[in-house]
């Protein structure tokens, strides 16, 4: 049969997820079929989580998005895994929370489809011991790889065309759980550390329908399915430094260590380390005004020279760089209470490439808040939304998307 030829010759290729080999006949059937541009998506969050390496996720809430920011040098408060000195000095215990829908399309020769996910990037607890100190658990996405795509195509089977239809899903993704600690030293400096664990699930299948008018039988449907566990150290460290009272320097490392990719549930193929390079992150506030901050931040990771436990060199771009820049404006007020506007930009620069291409994302943020109740500056409660307005791109694909924040904050003794 040309569908079991097919398997064959498929189970030698190789697919990289997060800088991990991922062998399998599910995983390239599906892939090589996405590149050749015959597979239809129903669901995804990008058609870039296709590529092998999945969609990246970024743990902040609705603030940081709105404001193009990579999460770090933020005015107030803020309570991300990657800059924990952040959270020093928060005046009461908190929980927050942020929800994230999307929606978009793709356009490939000629072809748009439409994609569509939602998911949770980002959960932080804060206590504070004392008024330096806080304790940080922060639990946030990594790595989206959730997405199904379909295709429908003749096929020669003695001698006859025979209906088949391939479906092929991918679900799962990767996630880091942080313990931290931020300690604020003195009026203008503050530090903070965590160390976590990556933890992740991967689920491919591939299930393929045989027409049962074509050859004149009932055949039962052909599954074919692997499943893999990601996991790995995390560690970050920040530093926060607020010069004058109008002004506020971040910087933030990331390491991540080697992560390991093992194969279960009777899954053969695909066992792998995997060597993810150190993240570097900067970023600023500055007020213009009383009531207008301007903020700006960038984030780095090196992938060149990873060699085969990192990205592929077929697969692999020298960089990943992000940058932001966005200004919120806090002078706005509605039924005596604070609703920060808010307004940005971010650009992107893919660590890897799609068919061959390099891939980078743009997008234009707005958003705004709402403060139920506070101590001074300090919100005990808010609601936050942004909204964002964006495209990808890599070689012939074109997506533009929205995307939507939602985060909950509540706080108190």
């Amino acid at each position: 049969m040309v569908f079991l030829d097919t398997l064959r010759t498929s189970a030698s290729r190789r697919l990289r997820i997060l800088g991990v080999q991922a062998c399998g006949v599910t995983v390239l059937m599906g892939l090589s079929a996405a590149f050749a541009g015959i597979w239809t998506p129903l669901e995804a969050q990008s058609i870039l989580a296709a590529g092998g390496l999945g969609a990246p996720i970024e743990g902040v809430d609705s603030r940081a998005r709105s404001l193009g920011s990579v999460g770090i040098g933020l005015s107030g408060f803020s309570f991300y895994h990657f800059d924990p000195a952040g959270a020093a000095g928060a005046r009461a215990p908190l929980i927050q929370a942020s929800l994230q829908p999307s929606w978009g399309e793709f356009t490939q020769s000629d072809s748009t489809q439409s994609t569509h996910a939602s998911r949770f990037p980002h959960l932080a607890i804060g206590y504070p011991v004392n008024d330096n100190a806080t304790v940080l658990f922060t639990y946030s996405g990594v790595l989206d790889q959730r997405w199904r795509m379909f295709s429908q195509r003749d096929l020669p089977l003695s001698g006859q065309a025979v209906t088949v239809s391939d479906e092929f899903l991918s679900d799962g993704g990767l996630a880091v759980v942080n313990l931290g600690w931020a300690q604020r030293l003195g009026e203008k400096w503050a530090v903070g550390a965590t160390i976590g664990y990556h933890t992740g699930n991967l689920v491919r299948s591939l299930t393929r329908t045989f027409d049962a008018g074509d050859l004149g039988v009932n055949v039962d449907p052909f599954v074919q399915v692997g499943t893999w566990q990601i996991s790995g150290p995390a560690a970050t460290a920040s530093v926060r430094w607020d010069p004058v009272p109008a002004a506020r320097i971040g910087l933030g490392v990331e390491w991540a260590g080697d992560l390991e990719i093992s194969p279960t549930n009777g899954t053969t193929l695909g066992g792998q380390t995997a060597e993810v390079p150190i993240r570097f992150r900067i970023g600023g506030t500055g007020s213009l005004t009383p009531d207008l901050d301007l903020m700006a931040s960038v984030s780095y990771a090196n992938w060149d020279g990873q060699g085969g436990s990192g990205l592929g060199a077929e697969a692999r771009s020298s960089a990943e760089i992000n940058y932001g820049v966005g200004l919120e404006f806090t002078g706005f007020g509605f039924l005596d209470r604070t609703m920060p506007l808010r307004i940005g930009y971010r650009h992107a620069d893919y660590p890897y490439t799609f068919s061959q291409s390099e891939a980078q994302e743009s997008q234009f943020a707005f958003g705004l808040g709402y403060v139920f109740a506070a101590i001074d500056e300090y919100a005990l409660a808010s609601l936050d939304l942004g909204a964002e307005r964006g495209k990808r791109t890599a070689g012939s694909l074109e997506e533009s998307f929205w995307r939507a924040t939602f985060t909950l904050r509540l706080s108190g003794n």
